[in-house]
């Protein structure tokens, strides 16, 4: 048995009745118009501060962008709109962290790491007003 070889001839009407053309599919790219924090959070020793509360806040707009550091004490805030942005960090027992003046531009990647200083210690005073409450059983002084 021999294999013949076979030629197949398509117009170009058929190709072009069935969508098929020699120009290349168009694709539109999408503009990234967003940019991203990133960062670590320490302490003054270098050590990691997981659960930090980080904010960012857009000095335009007044919006508000919150995120946790992970237990590697590292924090990521993407896709913020581009502009001017100030960033806090608060963590019980420390000072808290604020740097203004951070501008974003379109596809920027800003790592800020963050180091806490520990906090001032307060002592809070309680005052009672009143009676002190009767108990149970016992007969009233």
């Amino acid at each position: 048995m021999s294999i013949k070889p076979c030629s197949i001839v398509i117009s170009v009407g058929s190709l072009l009745s069935l969508g098929i053309t020699g120009t290349a599919p168009i694709l539109y790219a999408q503009a990234v118009s967003s940019a991203t924090v990133t960062g670590r959070v320490s302490d003054e020793q270098t050590a990691v501060v997981p659960n930090a509360r980080i904010q960012i806040t857009a000095v335009e707009t007044g919006a508000v962008y919150k995120v946790l550091s992970n237990v590697d004490g590292i924090y990521t805030i993407p896709n913020l709109p581009i502009g001017a942005y100030t960033l806090q960090a608060a963590v019980p027992g420390f000072q808290t962290y604020v740097q203004s003046g951070i501008g974003l531009r379109v596809g920027d990647n800003v790592q800020i790491n963050i180091t806490m200083k520990v906090g001032r210690w307060q002592a809070i005073s309680v005052c009672w007003t009143g009676r002190p409450a009767r108990q149970r059983g016992l007969p009233e002084s």
